[in-house]
């Protein structure tokens, strides 16, 4: 599950190799371009529902102005560039990936 936006992942995600925080790709996109989850008005995941989309206009005190939550690894922020890509790949499978951002 993404730790930014609740929604399910089936596949690929980015994760921290500190403290696993977890974030989908649509999430990490939105990082990446500087732009956040906020408003209806705004860019918003489509999984979220109006009371989450209520709620989350509102920061933690242990979230950065992107409102991502801080490393457990000294309180740093995650930075997209430091998070590292991960796919569920089934044992056994031929399947291979190169997925670059």
């Amino acid at each position: 599950m993404c730790d930014q936006c609740a929604t399910s992942i089936f596949n690929g995600h980015f994760f921290c190799i500190y403290c696993g925080f977890t974030v989908c790709l649509e999430c990490f996109d939105l990082r990446r371009k500087n732009r956040r989850l906020r408003g209806i008005n705004q860019t918003f995941s489509l999984s979220l529902s109006l009371i989450e989309l209520l709620i989350i206009d509102s920061k933690l005190p242990n979230q950065d102005e992107n409102q991502w939550y801080f490393c457990t690894n000294g309180y740093t922020q995650h930075l997209p560039s430091n998070l590292k890509y991960a796919q569920y790949i089934p044992p056994h499978s031929n399947y291979s990936s190169h997925l670059i951002f």
